[in-house]
């Protein structure tokens, strides 16, 4: 259902924003969030934009498109740099990094990965222009949070000097610096070439938020952004608030009048300026700890006990036949030949061997990307076709992957040792491990 509404909304003028009218869940059902196995090589063809509009083909559901809880469902990060690009909403497509050089070097960059920086991009309120590929160089201006430090003049030039700037602010703890009152910065998720339900519930939420602002006469002091993939668009909508750095997600526009009553004026150290049944996580609160933090509503929760591992069970071993082949390749060229065994996951096998930096810290529940993996392309000469469908789940956790690439990264955690993958490894396969 996802995928049909999406392609019908990629082919219709795009329109004005119009709040649509909320009604029962039970009028009609979640849209499905099935996935391609691969996604296509990016190329001028695949770059065709696919514009959306935040006027739904149906009314938006009041109850949440997926029942999933909230909390914890944020990566871990010190910081937080938003990018401010001339590129409308409607004009995104599906991955914004195929067409934005800085965005690209900065989203991917490890350094700011392993400071815990994460790489936003909103749109800047005032451009009109579409991304495209070969366009003339690219001078944006960023937001740094917590701090809410102005950056201007960046560049794909610069960027290296920004990078080194960002990780020895985060390491020194100076990142994490919050100022006291002032302005509140409002981000939504309205990326619908992603995903159509951040195009749908996200619009209605930034136009709610927009008038809500202009009749409380506050539009000095809050802003209100539209921001593309924030991850999770399963709990569109999805929005972050700043200078907290809190996550909400399952928003509508009834919870507007609240969000905007708890975020302005500021109250950094009160958790009851926390609209806790739509929190997710807030900047610097290790994401382990969200669960009891939400459960107490408290914002300095006790570490909880840990979890029991929740990870691809093996099935059972039986016979020598159940042993494959399984072709491996790190960064420096060495190869790898090891045995796996049918039902283990790639990353318990990479873990058993020692390959690479093959971790899997979260031990499979799709917390970290520390079991990340590159596959060849779909189009290659030995295609890997055995590969299962990506999830939203991995897809929204690849997107934190050391080097991820959209068209080969995926995590070892969700694919399993097959007759089929000894089979394309004796055929000449191979897995490429990244450096980190």
């Amino acid at each position: 259902m996802r995928a049909a509404v999406c392609a019908i909304r990629a082919i219709m003028p795009v329109r004005p924003t119009v709040a649509p009218a909320l009604l029962p869940a039970a009028s009609f059902a979640a849209p499905s969030r099935a996935r391609v196995l691969l996604r296509p090589r990016i190329s001028s063809s695949h770059l065709r934009l696919r514009p959306f509009s935040t006027t739904p083909l149906r009314a938006l559901q009041a109850e949440p498109f997926d029942p999933s809880p909230l909390p914890g469902s944020t990566q871990k990060h010190s910081a937080h740099l938003i990018l401010h690009a001339p590129y409308p909403p409607h004009t995104w497509p599906a991955k914004v990094e195929a067409v934005s050089p800085l965005y690209r070097a900065l989203s991917s960059d490890p350094a700011l990965a392993e400071a815990g920086v994460l790489v936003g991009l909103a749109w800047d309120g005032v451009g009109a222009e579409a991304p495209k590929e070969g366009a003339k160089e690219e001078v944006w201006r960023a937001t740094l949070y917590p701090s809410m430090r102005e950056i201007t003049n960046i560049t794909l030039e610069s960027a290296p000097r920004l990078v080194m700037e960002l990780v020895a602010a985060a390491q020194k703890g100076e990142a994490l610096d919050r100022p006291s009152g002032g302005e509140t910065h409002v981000y939504v998720c309205t990326h619908g070439a992603r995903d159509c339900r951040c195009g749908d519930a996200g619009g209605a939420v930034v136009q709610a938020l927009r008038e809500e602002v202009q009749k409380r006469r506050v539009e000095k002091d809050v802003h209100v952004r539209e921001i593309a993939h924030v991850g999770g668009h399963k709990w569109a909508a999805n929005a972050i608030v700043f200078p907290s750095g809190d996550w909400y997600g399952n928003l509508r526009p009834s919870d507007v009048p609240t969000l905007l009553s708890l975020s302005h004026p500021p109250n950094l150290s009160s958790a009851s300026s926390v609209l806790w049944p739509h929190w997710r996580g807030r900047l610097g609160v290790d994401p382990a700890l969200a669960p009891a933090a939400a459960a107490g509503q408290t914002l300095n929760p006790a570490p909880p006990d840990a979890p029991a591992p929740t990870q691809l069970k093996p099935r059972a071993r039986g016979a020598e036949s159940d042993a494959v082949r399984v072709q491996f390749r790190d960064v420096e060229g060495g190869e790898f030949d090891v045995e796996g065994k049918v039902g283990e996951s790639l990353m318990q096998l990479g873990r058993r061997e020692k390959l690479g930096n093959v971790e899997g810290v979260c031990d499979g529940r799709l917390e970290c990307a520390t079991c990340h993996m590159f596959f060849p392309l779909e189009e290659s000469s030995n295609p890997p076709s055995f590969l299962p469908e990506i999830s939203d789940a991995e897809d929204d956790m690849l997107q934190y992957a050391i080097g991820y690439d959209p068209d080969r990264s995926r995590l070892g955690c969700q694919i399993r040792v097959t007759r089929e993958l000894g089979e394309w490894c004796a055929r000449g396969g191979v897995i490429e491990l990244p450096r980190y």
